[in-house]
């Protein structure tokens, strides 16, 4: 049988908080609109999954993934899914070579502000053409 402490629970917009487990069942807190995504240990196939972004070398970006200590590769998840939370265009994201090669874990989260609109003068704008 799994503890819980084996898995962490990620979705794109951070880390689930589990409410109560009941026997094998372990209930979250919940959230609208998510994707769950379950990760055991932090594989490197999980972070290709997760990333979503499935450019560039597999094979030699696994080995340096691998190296990585199991509390980076923690922060790495957390940050990912912050990371898509600001961008969710995938083709503006970093490719996931450049990702870890600068650490891209440490970087923080930028999220882009609506532009701001002002409709009375877009009104104005559209009725006097």
């Amino acid at each position: 049988m799994n503890k819980l402490n084996d898995y962490t629970f990620y979705f794109d917009g951070g880390v689930l908080e589990v409410e109560r487990i009941e026997g094998n069942t372990i209930y979250l807190k919940e959230k609208e609109d998510i994707e769950l995504v379950i990760l055991n240990q932090y594989s490197f196939d999980d972070f290709w999954d997760f990333y979503d972004k499935k450019v560039g070398k597999k094979s030699k970006l696994e080995k340096k993934y691998n190296k990585l200590s199991k509390k980076t590769r923690e922060k790495i998840f957390y940050h990912v899914g912050k990371y898509k939370e600001s961008e969710p265009r995938k083709q503006y994201r970093k490719n996931p070579e450049t990702y870890l090669n600068n650490e891209s874990w440490n970087d923080e989260i930028i999220y882009s502000k609506p532009k701001e609109v002002n409709v009375v003068d877009k009104l104005t704008e559209f009725i006097n053409g």
